[in-house]
């Protein structure tokens, strides 16, 4: 290879691809139970597919962002996506575009969300540890018994994204602290607003973590910087959240949400379910029998627990690397004090926190703290026996890792008896093919199409009615092949055209009609004639849409528009978006006025540490 390359490429590929490489390839490994062509199963995960079966009609309905589904509750709709983050079933909405199942498309964005989430902590401990403990906390935040939990047991896909932007936000803000850049603290409002819209819990729960973050680990960027940062991420997503929080009024989510079985205080984990290693596929509803797995992971204990001997024998100055590993350790306390029941007078008082339901939630935070303070571990037999050393315990904690955690990557399936679609089976690969081979058991998939969802079952949209209109009194129990209905008045109504989010109606009415259409009513739904809205209302038992339609032979359009509330909130959206490329604009202009068009600075300044290791590294025999 030439002499020019040979720096550059040992540099590039020894140093940077592949970590990023190994990183990957162990996470991908971490997903093999979801290799197959079974539905996963999961506590929710034939809900995922579902979300992404109805996902993807309404995309190619041409309703990008579908807030409104219409086959829900015997095709009567839902406005979930108005109140449920979207993110991760329209990053699924992409594979669907070319051709994938929407199962499939879900399983990959699985496996996307571990190999990103894994890579997000290797970047985060890698400014803060050094190579050999940046690799040991990737993998064992890859394999932490909670990530497996939400993979392989809860099918929790949107937390999934909390697991992939928390960590991703936490290393932009740790790099605009240390390089006062402007770019990276528009990186930074991205993760932050992709969080928010990834999942409202892992949001709710994350953000405080993120202002936790932002004050240990200043340091050559301004609070103000950090906090605009966090600000700005916040609003870029306020399409989403705002509306959601304004217009919880017209659902009875608090009474769905938030009580009976769903109540927080029947769900706090104690003190020896955290540290109990036993594995099982139970519910977190089973008070009888085997329960999921809240365990924090014994390696996780382990290794927090050389952390506290490294932070206590280290060196008193208060570098990045003490001030990390304190941010670290009280993350992960903060998230183990919410699972456990002495902090319930804090879920009493304070107001949003009954929404996160289950407090095992906050295992996310609890092994986020551990795994990145888990880098300590590697850091303390390095300084004490050398670098050699550091990178043999970092492989000897891998292998522990694999040896502890490898066991919870064994997935289970979902199957269908054929003879009562119903009754669901739970088998592992080989008994799903032997039960397959039978003719007697169908995939789950093949029962989960826009029609049956539509017409033969209720199809509700989570474990219960969270996002029913509160207009309705009785839920539906059949579908209505006619979509609409004369109810009073001389009318003939034909229906022209049908999408996800508007109709089509020619209406031949010799007298004022009332219209019943077989929809929920929810605020967005506007009638229109030439331009001119009708009076359109709830009907009193079913809540269903009933619009007065006036004499006369012509079109009508109903269609599902943006309120008031939610343009305001796409307002601040697009505001805060602009706001971040004005300020990247003046931020570049400014540096070039002062510093000239060359003003980035060498790799030996912009990375004085690394530099350092590289010459050493060139300069032995």
């Amino acid at each position: 290879m030439p002499k020019l390359f040979g720096p550059i490429t040992k540099f590039g590929l020894r140093r940077r691809t592949l970590p990023v490489v190994f990183v990957l390839v162990a996470a991908f490994a971490v997903t093999h139970g979801l290799w197959s062509t079974h539905v996963n199963f999961g506590h929710s995960s034939h809900i995922d597919v579902m979300r992404q079966v109805e996902v993807n009609k309404a995309v190619r309905d041409g309703y990008i962002y579908p807030r409104w589904i219409a086959d829900f509750y015997y095709g009567r709709g839902s406005p979930i996506f108005n109140f449920y983050a979207p993110l991760m079933y329209i990053a699924g909405e992409i594979f669907c575009y070319f051709g994938l199942a929407p199962y499939i498309a879900v399983k990959i964005t699985y496996i996307l969300c571990v190999m990103l989430a894994a890579l997000a902590m290797y970047f985060l401990a890698r400014e803060i540890w050094d190579l050999p403990a940046a690799l040991f906390a990737a993998v064992l935040y890859a394999m932490a018994p909670y990530m497996l939990t939400d993979l392989y047991i809860r099918a929790a896909l949107a937390e999934m994204g909390g697991f992939v932007f928390l960590p991703l936000a936490m290393y932009f803000l740790l790099r605009e602290s240390k390089t006062n850049s402007t770019q990276d603290a528009a990186r930074a409002a991205a993760a932050i607003a992709l969080l928010c819209l990834s999942h409202n819990i892992s949001a709710l729960i994350g953000v405080p973590v993120l202002i936790i973050w932002a004050i240990f680990i200043k340091e050559n960027a301004s609070y103000k910087k950090l906090f605009l940062a966090i600000g700005l991420g916040l609003l870029m997503s306020a399409f989403f959240w705002a509306p959601a929080l304004y217009e919880t009024k017209y659902l009875d989510a608090a009474a769905n949400l938030t009580q009976g079985e769903y109540h927080y205080s029947k769900h706090f984990v104690s003190l020896q379910k955290l540290f109990d290693p036993t594995w099982s596929f139970g519910s977190p509803m089973n008070d009888e029998g085997p329960g999921m797995s809240t365990q924090v992971g014994t390696l996780h204990w382990f290794a927090l627990a050389l952390a506290l001997t490294w932070f206590g024998l280290s060196p008193r100055k208060w570098d990045l690397r003490k001030k990390g590993a304190a941010a670290f350790i009280l993350i992960g306390l903060i998230g183990l004090f919410f699972t456990n029941s002495v902090s319930k007078p804090l879920w009493d008082f304070l107001p949003l926190l009954p929404f996160v339901q289950f407090p095992f939630r906050f295992l996310l935070i609890a092994t986020l703290g551990l795994t990145g303070v888990a880098g300590a571990s590697v850091i303390l037999v390095g300084d004490k026996f050398g670098r050699r050393w550091a990178w043999i315990s970092s492989a000897a904690l891998i292998l522990a890792c694999v040896a502890l955690y490898g066991p919870f990557t064994e997935a289970r399936y979902w199957l269908h008896d054929k003879s009562d679609p119903n009754r669901i089976l739970k088998v592992t690969k080989e008994r799903a093919k032997e039960a397959l081979a039978t003719g007697l058991v169908l995939e789950v998939h093949e029962l989960l199409k826009p029609k049956i969802l539509r017409e033969y079952r209720e199809t509700k949209t989570t474990a219960k009615d969270d996002y029913l209109p509160k207009w309705v009194k009785e839920k539906p129990q059949f579908y209505y092949a006619e979509k609409f209905e004369v109810t009073a008045g001389d009318a003939k109504v034909r229906l022209r055209q049908s999408r996800e989010y508007m109709n089509l109606f020619y209406v031949e009415a010799s007298t004022p009609a009332s219209i019943l259409i077989h929809t929920f009513y929810f605020p967005g739904w506007t009638a229109w004639k030439n331009g001119r809205e009708l009076p359109l209302e709830a009907d009193a038992e079913t809540g269903e849409i009933v619009i007065t339609a006036p004499a006369g032979d012509y079109e009508m359009l109903l269609s599902f528009d943006d309120t008031p509330v939610r343009i305001f909130a796409k307002f601040l959206s697009i505001s805060a978006a602009v706001g971040i490329i004005a300020w990247m604009g003046v931020a570049q202009y400014q540096r070039i006025r002062t510093d000239g068009p060359n003003s980035r600075k060498p790799r030996h300044r912009r990375h004085p540490l690394r530099h350092r290791r590289l010459l050493i590294r060139r300069r032995r025999p």
